[in-house]
């Protein structure tokens, strides 16, 4: 359950399988989120090029979701997109201008 969910009647869930994930030698470490990010990315961008609003929502319990879909124990949700048309004064938040300065985010090292 989220409160994100823009009262869309239509919803993406970008998932990963922990069992087909690739896996780095070196370290152990995945690319299962990577690769969910990344197939977002462009889901957003499909849904703007169709003239559909979305937005990247992450802020659910993935336990509950996984419950609630009946999701097998290897399939990972990552993120939500409600899909729909915008609304006529839809604008951003206001904290998504809020920037950190230039030199508080890149280090020279």
């Amino acid at each position: 359950s989220t409160r994100s969910h823009f009262d869309a009647t239509l919803f993406i869930l970008v998932c990963y399988d922990r069992e087909k994930v690739w896996v780095r030698r070196f370290d152990q470490a995945h690319s299962g989120i990577d690769d969910a990010a990344i197939a977002g990315c462009h889901i957003m961008f499909a849904a703007e090029s169709l003239g559909l609003g979305t937005t990247w929502v992450k802020a659910f319990d993935p336990a509950v979701l996984a419950e609630k879909l009946a999701l097998p124990e290897h399939i990972v949700p990552v993120c939500l997109f409600p899909l729909g048309y915008k609304a006529a004064d839809a604008k951003p938040s206001p904290s998504h201008a809020v920037r950190p300065a230039k030199e508080d985010v890149v280090k020279r090292i």
